[in-house]
Parts: C-alpha cells; structure tokens; sequence
C-alpha cells in the first residue's frame, strides 16, 4: 500500500514537472502575455512584505509612483510567489516554482477525486489529459496566467468535499468545502462563476442521488450547510472580495463598462492547429484558443458509451458530466450572446473562452470514466502514451527574456493594462521618473527624509516659509498626510501634478508622515474575514460534537 503510494506520488510529480520543464531549462521567462505582470507583482510583493505590509495593498515602485495592486491582484500565487522569492532571490524561479506547485497540487486533487469512481490507471490517464490539455499548455508558455493555473487545484476539492458531505456524511466535506471556496476566491475570483457550472449542479446531483428527493427535511438541511459552507468560504476571502467590489470605481476599468467579445467558432472547437511565428519575432506564440480533437473525441465516445451502457449508475454519472461539459462548451460560442447581454455577472467574464477553464476537467472525467468500464490495463498505458506524444511537442517558450532580478522590482508602465489606471491620472510612464520621494515645490525649507518605506514616509520639514510638498505618489483614497501627528488635506487635482499626492505645511520645523492606511471598507472587510475564520475555526474544533447530533 505504501509503495503504491510512493510511485503513484512520484508519477505524479513527473507529470507535473514535464508542462513547466522548459522554464526550468532555460535562462529568463518566454514571451507571453502576463508572465512579466507576475512576476514583477511577486517582486514587489515580495519587498512590501519585507517592509512589514501585511496584508500588501500598495505597491509603491508599480506603474512610476506606485498603484493599489493588493486591491486587484490574485492573493494566494502571488503570496506564495513572493514567500518563494524571499528564499530564493530570483522573482522568475519563484513564479515558475509557483506555477509548478499550482500544476503538482491541482494534478494530485484531480487524482483523488477520480479515484473515488475509477481504479488506478484510468485515473491516472485522465490526469495527465488534464494536465497536457491545450489551454493548460496555453496558459503557460502563451497566456503566462498563473492565477488561473493555480486556482485549478480547488475545483476538485470542492467535488471531493461534496462527495464526503453527501455521500460519506461526513461533516469534514463542508469544511474542505468552504476553505476550497475562500482559497478559490483568493486565487482567481472570476473561476468561482466559471468552477460554480460544475460544482453547483454536482452538490444537487449528487444530492439526488443519495436522498432521491430535494424537498425532505434531511435534502433541505443539506442545501442549507452547502450554502453556508459557501457564505462562510466568501466571508473569509472577505479582505479582498469586498474592497475588490467596492473599490473598483477609481480604476478606469470600473467605470468602462464591462462587455463580451471574442467568442470560439467551430474551427477553434474542431481544430488540432497550433500557429507558429518565425523565430526573430519579439512577440509570443500564436495566441489560438482551441478545445482539442482528443477532448473533442471524448465527449463523443461518452455520448456513445451513455447510448449502450446498461450501467446505471456510471451512466447517470457520466450524462451529467457531459451535459456540464456541453454547457460549458455552448457558453464559450456565440450562441450564448444573449445570455451575456442580459446576465451581468457573466459579463464580469469578459472573454466567453475563459470558459474551457472549467471545460478542460469534464474530457478528462469522460476519459477516466470510459477506461475503467473497459477493464483493460493495456488501453489506459496505449492512451496515455498517445496523449503525451500528441501534446508533448507544444511544451515549449519561445523567446526567452533575460534579465536583471533588479529590473522586476519597479515599472514606469501599469504592467497589467492602462485599465487599471486610477481615475484621476494619465498613462503612468509619461509621468517623469521621481528621483526623490518627496521634495517642497513652493517656499522654502529643507525636507529631509527620515523613513521611506514601501507604504509610508516619513520627513524632517525645516520651512523658513509656508510650503508646499509634493510626494511622488499616485493618490488613492487611504493615503493620509500627518503634521506634527495631525492629519491634514491632501490635494491631487493639481493639473501639473495630475493625480498625484500635493499638501501644504505652514512655516516652523515639522515631523510630515505620508502613510497608506485603511479606508472603511477595507476596516469591514478584514473585521468580516477575521469574524468568520474565527466562526470556521470553532466550528472545525467543534465537528466531531456536530457529526455526532446529524447522525
């Protein structure tokens, strides 16, 4: 038992290791898409933490003179990055190690939830399907999306912790529900929606199944735990979510509007073609997004297997994959345009194809599902070899980048789009590089810095006459200015200082504290996350007392 253990976990961390071998091999990071936003982000997150931020909001080198990063940017990879870069000192190793761990953990909970209806060798030949599928290899080497990389490991918790609510009655299921959900919302927000045309109608099908009607007494207290398992997972997410939600209108990405475009056609459904560039291109690999023909195929032999299998039980369960698969799929077409324009939380989606996110498991699942009603050991070894064959060829970067750790630890640009821009400045890198923090730009006086932290400064003010301060930092509401301990208004409406922080100071020697502190949502928030992980962990301590009263 144990060595199966053993060399299961061991094919498991090399079919994990093969998608990000490539970064490991070589020098810099390919060209993609967002690979350099993270990597920088876990940069200066990592530097924040070492100023004593926590949790990191601002960052003070991001777009010329600092922007709210924490506010929009996904918590958990970016956290574990930055704690991997404290250790390493190489902001590129600690995103591929990142995007590695998010790959090897994702590929082990997939794993045990597919043991639960299959046997060793299915299993493992849906995972490495899962973990060669097209937009996998897609989000690494052209996409660069960590976020949506790491949050694929909490979908199949979600499941398994379901299964263990419902069908093993355990009370654990609902903890490993609601942490799944508050870790899940932490690394990638948008995948609650796109995870939830999967994990939803699992909880109800499964429930089903196990209690045969929805509307007994014991159907209706086992939605209400759900539900408050969800709450619960939300609530503690709480810091990030709330501000995310509310805060979002001093971005230009806020007050655009949000709209839907670039839905997939047939040809990106049907087709095997990967585009290619020559080699002298600066850019990244053909950025074509496709299901692929071995997904393709196996939705099909699970249409056939429903039509001919006589049994029941794995017949049910394989009816309702396809149908999340096939939803998910009409989701990604035009065909669902018009759900787009009159749901506005599908909108939030922007790019209907974000939805083979959660597409890319249902193949897998189909595949596992039918091997294992073949009961054959050869199969399963013949399909895995395929799979790696057809897919192995794509592992690859193209146009490796190679440089300074230094040069990921500020950017005159807004590295994740002018979108994400405050509302009251222009494009960050026409500003003029600051070669001070502060300086006094009428009267004068002597400013001498005495502390320049990463969400703080504080100045010695010597001023033989009123004055006026500039501190080299884009305003968003939070940040304060101190006299002498005594807050003061700021201005960042000036024309020849658009957007960014100006005060006046009257004459005499004065101790100025510029500093970044939490406006009232952001109190809530923490205040909401710090209540309800407080409720999760009495409640955790507690199950046993609970698992005994509902049984």
């Amino acid at each position: 038992m144990r060595k199966g253990f053993l060399l299961t976990f061991v094919f498991i961390v090399i079919i994990s290791i093969f998608p990000v071998f490539d970064l490991f091999i070589n020098q810099g990071t390919p060209a993609t898409f967002d690979s350099p936003i993270h990597i920088s982000i876990i940069a200066q997150f990592s530097r924040a933490l070492q100023n004593g931020d926590f949790p990191v909001v601002w960052l003070n080198n991001f777009a010329n003179y600092g922007l709210p990063v924490g506010i929009f940017s996904q918590q958990v990879p970016i956290y574990l990055g930055s704690i991997l870069n404290l250790l390493v000192k190489t902001p590129v190793l600690s995103y591929s190690l990142t995007l590695f761990m998010g790959i090897l953990f994702a590929n082990i909970f997939f794993y045990k939830f597919l043991r639960i209806y299959v046997r060793f060798l299915p299993a493992i030949a849906g995972l490495t399907l899962l973990t060669l599928s097209p937009l996998r290899i897609i989000d690494i080497y052209i996409r660069g999306d960590l976020p949506e990389v790491f949050a694929s490991m909490f979908l199949p918790l979600i499941l398994i912790g379901i299964h263990k609510y419902l069908k093993e009655k355990k009370i654990s299921g609902l903890f490993l529900i609601a942490i799944s959900i508050a870790f899940l919302a932490l690394s990638h927000p948008m995948m609650i929606l796109i995870f939830g045309f999967i994990y939803i109608p699992y909880f109800f099908f499964i429930l089903r199944i196990s209690h045969k009607t929805f509307f007994s007494k014991i159907s209706i207290t086992k939605i209400i735990g759900y539900i408050f398992a969800i709450v619960i997972g939300l609530c503690i997410a709480g810091y990030y979510l709330i501000p995310l939600l509310s805060e979002l209108k001093y971005f230009y990405m806020g007050n655009s509007g949000s709209s839907v475009s670039q839905y997939l056609s047939l040809n990106n459904i049907f087709t095997q073609q990967w585009f290619y560039f020559y080699k002298q291109d600066i850019a990244t690999r053909g950025n074509f997004i496709f299901v692929g023909i071995i997904e393709i195929f196996s939705l099909l032999f699970g249409l056939f297997y429903v039509y001919i299998s006589k049994q029941k039980d794995k017949k049910n369960l394989m009816l309702f994959f396809l149908l999340c698969g096939f939803v998910l799929l009409f989701f990604t077409t035009g065909f669902s345009s018009i759900f787009y324009e009159h749901i506005k939380i599908l909108r939030e989606i922007q790019f209907p194809w974000r939805m083979l996110a959660g597409f890319i498991f249902i193949p897998p699942i189909i595949y596992a599902l039918i091997l294992d009603s073949l009961n054959n050991s050869v199969i399963p070894l013949i399909l895995i070899f395929v799979v790696c064959f057809i897919r192995f060829g794509q592992l690859y970067g193209k146009n490796y980048l190679v440089q300074q750790n230094n040069a990921y630890y500020s950017s005159l640009k807004n590295l994740e789009s002018i979108n994400l821009n405050t509302i009251w400045t222009g494009k960050t890198e026409f500003y003029p590089k600051r070669a001070l923090q502060g300086k006094i730009i009428e009267g004068k006086g002597t400013l001498t810095p005495v502390s320049i932290k990463n969400s703080s400064r504080v100045y010695a003010l010597v001023a033989a006459t009123n004055v006026r301060i500039v501190d080299y930092t884009f305003y968003f509401p939070g940040w304060n200015a101190y006299i002498d301990n005594n807050n003061i208004p700021i201005e960042f409406q000036d024309p020849n200082y658009r957007g960014v922080i100006t005060f006046k100071v009257t004459s005499g020697n004065h101790k100025v504290k510029v500093v970044f502190e939490d406006t009232k949502i952001r109190r809530l928030a923490k205040i909401i996350t710090l209540i309800f992980s407080i409720i999760f962990i009495a409640l955790f301590f507690a199950k046993k007392k609970i698992q005994k009263q509902l049984t």
